[in-house]
C-alpha cells in the first residue's frame, strides 16, 4: 500500500507539472492522472469509513460477550488455549473492553 501512495504522490507532481521523466505530457494524459486521483481519494474516504464500521461491529460484540464459544467470531480461532492471550489475542481485546465497561458503570 505504501508503495501505491508514493505512486499516487508521483502522479500529483506530474498533474502540477505536466511532466514525466522530463518528458511533457498531453492534456489527456494529465486529465487521466487528475481523475485516478479522484477515484483514490474516493477509495480512501469509503476505506476510512469501513475501518470505523468494523471496530464499532468488534465492540459490539466484544461488550456483548459473543466472541466467548468458540471459533471467535472475530478472527475464526477454535484451537487450544481458547482463553489464553498468547494463543488468541483477541482475549486482550475483550479484556480492554470489559475494563472501560466496568469503568463507565455499564
Amino acid at each position: 500500500m505504501k508503495d501505491k501512495l508514493k505512486e499516487i504522490d508521483e502522479w500529483i507532481t506530474i498533474t502540477q507539472t505536466g511532466k514525466f521523466g522530463g518528458l511533457r505530457l498531453s492534456v489527456r494524459a494529465v486529465k487521466y492522472f487528475r481523475w485516478l486521483i479522484f477515484k483514490v481519494n474516493e477509495y480512501r474516504a469509503d476505506l476510512q469509513k469501513i475501518k470505523v464500521e468494523i471496530k464499532r461491529l468488534r465492540g459490539i460484540i466484544l461488550v456483548n460477550n459473543l466472541w466467548q464459544e468458540a471459533p471467535c467470531c472475530l478472527c475464526g480461532y477454535t484451537g487450544e488455549g481458547y482463553f489464553d492471550s498468547k494463543r488468541h489475542t483477541c482475549i486482550l481485546e475483550a479484556a480492554e473492553v470489559l475494563e472501560i465497561k466496568e469503568r463507565e458503570g455499564k
